[in-house]
């Protein structure tokens, strides 16, 4: 199949990522615009109308037009959590208007014009949806029950800030479906049983886990820890050269008090 990703320049490692499965499944992207982003630079410093005089702008809207129109379906790329788009939109409609089938992966806004889109949480399950359309088999769906496994969390490790979005802190999590985004006023990171790391909502989170131990209590058991180990570094730091069994039990003490001191500096 031919397929138009719509997206933003923003989100390029996830607009790539969705590129390659695509194309290890032996599906064709009609038009590759994020590898015009020099391009976009180079103009974006322009007044709108010295932009829409530039030659090169009217190139990108024909050929990303007749690549629409060249497409059996388009993508819509969203972040992973609501914002504004403004030339993926257009896309999106032009789409619907030749009647193209939708789909989108991330979090669309609250919009009826995106009634049409079909969700998906990722490009295998969209890639699913249509080997199940294309071949005709019938979802058969059976029930399973979660295995009740306890798994760690944490809150945003904020690495920089969302200029896009009223000052957001953010966080890059490298997971196995590729980059995704972790907001602090929304998502916590998961671990998973094989140490993935993955963002959650914690709208979700909390309908999907019972909190054995939280994130606060958790950080006030570990300084509590590190305290008592202060304390007992210090009794056993004060023993003369004639105990030197309890100087190096001090010692061993002391290097935990640091290794729990890093592991609190990291969470934070």
């Amino acid at each position: 199949m031919k397929f138009y990703l719509a997206s933003s320049f923003s989100l390029i490692d996830k607009v790539e990522h969705v590129c390659k499965i695509l194309e290890e499944e032996g599906h064709e992207i009609v038009v590759k615009w994020w590898e015009r982003l020099a391009l976009k630079k180079k103009f974006q410093v322009l007044d709108p109308y010295e932009f829409y005089a530039e030659p090169e702008c009217k190139f990108a809207f024909e050929r990303d037009l007749e690549g629409i129109k060249e497409s059996d379906a388009l993508i819509f790329i969203a972040a992973d959590r609501q914002r504004s788009y403004n030339g993926a939109n257009v896309e999106v409609g032009i789409a619907f208007g030749l009647g193209k089938p939708v789909y989108s992966i991330g979090r669309l806004t609250n919009s009826a014009m995106y009634w049409g889109v079909q969700r998906a949480v990722c490009i295998e399950e969209i890639l699913y949806w249509i080997a199940c359309e294309t071949e005709g088999v019938t979802m058969n769906w059976g029930k399973a029950r979660k295995k009740p496994i306890v798994v760690d969390y944490r809150k945003v490790n904020v690495e920089f800030i969302d200029e896009d979005d009223s000052g957001v802190g953010i966080e890059k999590i490298h997971t196995r479906e590729g980059v995704l985004w972790a907001y602090e006023d929304e998502d916590f990171i998961i671990k998973g049983i094989e140490g993935e790391l993955y963002p959650i909502k914690k709208n979700i989170f909390f309908k999907t886990y019972d909190v054995v131990e939280s994130v606060d209590c958790a950080d006030k058991r570990i300084k509590t820890e590190m305290w008592e180990m202060d304390e007992e570094c210090a009794m056993y730091g004060k023993q003369t050269e004639e105990n030197k069994c309890d100087f190096i039990h001090a010692c061993s003490i002391s290097e935990k008090c640091t290794q729990v001191s890093a592991s609190l500096r990291r969470d934070e």
